[in-house]
C-alpha cells in the first residue's frame, strides 16, 4: 500500500526507447529465424513474413510498439492504485503485480488490471524513458513498498539444491 501522505508518482512514458529497441530486435529476429532452416525458398519467405507479423502484432498489443493503446502516462495514486493513460486518452486502473522487479538501472513494472476483463501491463523503465529523477523516486518507493508490503500469495520459492518438504 502506498502511503496516503506521499504524493502521487507521475511518469510521462510516451517515449520508452528500450522497449522500442527490444521490440525492433525481436521483430527482426522473427523475420530472420525461418531462413536458418533448410526448407524451400517459398516456405522460408512465407514463414518469415508470418512470424514477423505475429511478433509485431503481439508487441503492438502489449503496448511496446507505438499505437492507439500505448500507455503514455503512469501515475501511482495515494490509495495504492495505478492509473494508466493511453495515447488516445483512455484511463485504466491497475494494481501492482508481485512479480515487479527493481534493479539499479531498470524497473520491470508489472501491473494487473483492476477489472477482471482488463489485461496485465508490462513496462521496462529506465532512466532514459522518463525524467531520471521521477524514475529514481519510483524505484525508491517500489523498494520501500516491497520491504513493508504483506507476504505475497503464490507458490513458495525454493533455493536451488534444496529438497522439497
Amino acid at each position: 500500500m502506498s502511503s496516503p501522505s506521499s504524493p502521487p508518482s507521475i511518469l510521462d512514458v510516451r517515449d520508452r526507447r528500450v522497449e522500442r529497441s527490444l521490440a525492433r530486435g525481436a521483430t527482426a529476429l522473427a523475420l530472420f529465424v525461418p531462413w536458418l532452416f533448410a526448407a524451400p525458398l517459398l516456405l522460408q519467405g512465407m514463414g518469415s513474413i508470418l512470424l514477423g507479423c505475429l511478433t509485431y502484432a503481439g508487441l503492438r498489443h502489449a503496448g511496446w510498439v507505438p499505437g492507439p493503446h500505448r500507455i503514455a502516462r503512469i501515475a501511482w495514486l495515494t490509495d495504492a492504485r495505478w492509473e494508466l493513460t493511453t495515447s488516445s486518452g483512455e484511463k485504466r486502473y491497475c494494481e501492482l503485480h508481485p512479480s515487479t522487479r527493481v534493479g539499479s538501472y531498470a524497473i520491470w513494472l508489472r501491473l494487473r488490471g483492476a477489472e477482471p476483463t482488463r489485461r496485465d501491463h508490462c513496462f521496462l523503465l529506465t532512466r532514459t524513458d522518463a525524467s531520471a529523477e521521477a524514475v529514481r523516486r519510483l524505484s525508491v518507493r517500489l523498494r520501500l513498498e516491497g520491504a513493508k508490503g504483506p507476504a505475497r500469495a503464490g507458490p513458495a520459492r525454493r533455493r536451488l539444491g534444496s529438497s522439497p518438504a
